[in-house]
């Protein structure tokens, strides 16, 4: 920490001179929270026990929060109004442990930034376990969810419209999990924790750590990253502003009320190969929205979700999976799909609107009908074939 500090306090004096808050938010932790490279520790698969099983290790943790939370004080860093306390702990960690070290670390950033200061915990991959009452008497904290298409194979070969369709059930899910006062009716959010979307992107179809292997195994050969003009197609950028909108939108979440926003990441690439990564470069080609003013919620200028999903053109030819064929064994998250809104391209949505759900509702009762009929015909040949049977005499051979 002690080299990187200077340059942290620049940073966070030249967000003040601009009026930029700065979240600082811990990625590293000893042994590791999540066996991701982010956490400073690439092991040969996820987990978190190197970390979460070793006492040791927490209570070092909770002093890193308190030595960073100390200087932030000492040195006057007045744009800090955030803080995270531990970046992506995995779906393996004993929650009990996690909740522990929230609380611990809580303390900790209240007694040294005071009361203001938002602090925000990860989820663990899972919203909707924390929607027990945890925090809800605690203001300024918020459970942070990170989504995102491209780590695992399954939304990776998704169409263009199955993409928003995925953002507007599964994200959208995840995200209205969490918090309220009401469990399990969920129609009260909570007075204290809210949710923020912490991490999310526009790149709907790259793999990120094979995309990076490519690109500096170019550099090694020619001095020059891979793809480093690439230039985004129109067709392209036009699916690429829906599926920004509909994610803005989702995350947002303003009819349940229970998300105060988001975090895009990342704020700039170097470079085409990362592209759909870099904020700067969206908002400066049109396919990112530029902020909308506070309190204003996206959907009255961008629609619905559904909405910006009908509006997509599902063309495939625009999206180009990579790698395009990969063994990924059972993936940890587990992505299965299987919505109808999904699976149907969008279509599902015209026969559950049709009528009310007069339409969906007749197509049911049909359905029923029919299968009724079917099987007491095959019930009425198979009692035949039997009787029929039964009258051919034994003969020996």
């Amino acid at each position: 920490m002690d080299g990187g500090w200077p340059y942290f306090v620049r940073m966070a004096k030249w967000a003040e001179e601009i009026g930029l808050e700065v979240w600082p938010d811990v990625h590293t932790a000893p042994g590791s929270q999540n066996g991701f490279d982010n956490s400073g520790h690439l092991l040969d698969g996820p987990t978190c026990k190197n970390w979460g099983e070793n006492a040791t290790n927490v209570n070092r943790s909770i002093e890193v929060v308190r030595e960073i939370a100390s200087r932030i004080r000492t040195d006057g860093l007045t744009s800090v109004r955030g803080f995270g306390t531990l970046n992506e702990p995995f779906v393996d960690c004993d929650p009990n442990t996690v909740r522990a070290f929230n609380d611990a670390t809580f303390q900790v950033l209240r007694k040294e930034l005071g009361p203001d200061v938002k602090i925000y915990i990860g989820d663990m991959f899972n919203a909707k376990m924390w929607n027990d009452g945890f925090w809800e008497d605690r203001e300024n904290t918020f459970l942070d969810s990170h989504y995102y298409h491209v780590f695992a194979r399954n939304p990776r070969t998704l169409s263009p419209r199955q993409h928003i369709a995925y953002v507007c059930r599964k994200n959208k899910r995840d995200t209205v999990g969490c918090c309220y006062s009401d469990h399990p009716k969920n129609t009260k959010p909570a007075k204290g924790i809210s949710r923020i979307i912490g991490e999310w992107s526009a790149s709907p179809d790259t793999l990120v750590v094979d995309k990076l292997d490519q690109v500096m195994d170019e550099i090694a050969k020619t001095g020059v990253a891979a793809e480093f003009t690439r230039q985004i197609p129109t067709a392209r950028q036009d699916f690429l502003r829906h599926f920004v909108q509909a994610q803005v939108v989702t995350y947002e979440a303003a009819n349940e009320g229970v998300s105060k926003g988001w975090f895009y990441w990342t704020f700039k690439t170097e470079g085409g190969a990362f592209a759909e990564w870099n904020y700067l470069r969206g908002v400066s080609e049109g396919w990112i929205p530029k902020i909308l003013p506070p309190n204003q919620a996206s959907h009255t200028t961008f629609g619905t979700c559904e909405d910006i999903m009908l509006r997509t053109i599902d063309n495939p030819d625009i999206l180009h999976e990579f790698p395009p064929m990969i063994d990924e064994g059972e993936n940890w998250q587990g992505t299965v799909i299987d919505d109808d809104l999904v699976v149907s391209h969008g279509d599902s949505l015209h026969v559950q609107k049709s009528g009310n759900g007069r339409f969906t509702g007749l197509i049911v009762i049909l359905t029923i009908c029919f299968s009724c009929i079917y099987y007491c015909m095959r019930w009425k040949k198979m009692r035949d074939e039997r009787l029929r049977y039964e009258q051919v005499p034994n003969v020996s051979v």
